[in-house]
């Protein structure tokens, strides 16, 4: 788990649900692995589907066969697409 220093500052004024969130995340994550940090709010193909309509987190990377996005533009994304109801 990363120390509070760590924790970038544009995370931070996202408020502390999102911050836990980046905390929990590994440095990179799968799209399974993001499917389950958000409860299945975003299903794995949903995520490709986004990202080929270069709607998905930036900066996604591929490691072996799979595609990965950074913790910290996932966690962005994620707050950008988030409404309070």
């Amino acid at each position: 788990m990363s120390s509070y220093d760590e924790i970038p500052a544009e995370i931070l004024t996202l408020g502390p649900d999102f911050v836990q969130i980046w905390q929990l995340l590994p440095p990179l994550i799968t799209r399974e692995k993001f499917a389950e940090a958000t409860g299945g709010a975003y299903r794995a193909r949903h995520m490709a589907n986004l990202d080929s309509k270069g709607q998905g987190p930036a900066q996604r990377v591929l490691v072996g066969p799979k595609v990965c996005y950074r913790r910290t533009e996932a966690v962005l994304w994620l707050a950008s697409r988030t409404k309070a109801l």
